[in-house]
């Protein structure tokens, strides 16, 4: 339950009184044209707004959540031919013509269908760094719950993105 939380803030947190998450630190590197549906144009636009010194290092990749994986899943040409496809050898990367991509499916992500929102980022994620001060702290609560027992846990965490040439986000339009 820690680590589900903990990966929730350090995708999504607001910076203030929460880590600032990389979906929310990352720049802006393209808005797409429909609030629920992008097209293979825009992930090459958004591959391409991230500085080539980051988009070739062994940790640039994407991440979206399972709903945006299954929508780009079904992007089709005009002869019916899907536009992505999977590696071969099943190592979860996607390719858009020639370009290929590792991504990484995170649940913590927003998925399409409204106004504004970050659903897919690219970039370097070696330039994000994360904080943990100290261990995770675990206790047992007798007299809050009784007669049943409480498990309380808190984990203190932080992270920030270095610099926002490397990772930016695709947002879907405003509206």
């Amino acid at each position: 339950r820690l680590g589900r939380i903990a990966n929730a803030q350090l995708t999504v947190g607001t910076g203030s009184s929460q880590p600032n998450g990389i979906a929310t630190a990352a720049g802006s590197g393209k808005v797409a044209a429909s609030t629920s549906a992008i097209t293979a144009d825009e992930i090459l636009d958004l591959v391409h707004s991230v500085d080539p010194a980051y988009r070739v290092s062994p940790k640039a990749r994407a991440m979206f959540n399972d709903s945006t994986l299954l929508a780009l899943r079904k992007l089709k040409d005009g002869d019916g031919n899907y536009l992505l496809t999977e590696a071969p050898d099943g190592s979860g990367r996607l390719r858009v013509g020639a370009v290929s991509v590792p991504y990484s499916i995170n649940q913590a992500m927003l998925g399409l269908g409204g106004v504004s929102r970050r659903v897919m980022v690219f970039g370097d994620f070696s330039k994000y760094f994360v904080r943990k001060v100290g261990s995770p702290v675990l206790g047992v609560m007798r007299e809050r719950f009784w007669p049943d027992l409480g498990i309380a846990g808190l984990i203190r965490i932080d992270g920030e993105l270095g610099t926002q040439a490397a990772v930016k986000a695709l947002l879907t339009a405003a509206s």
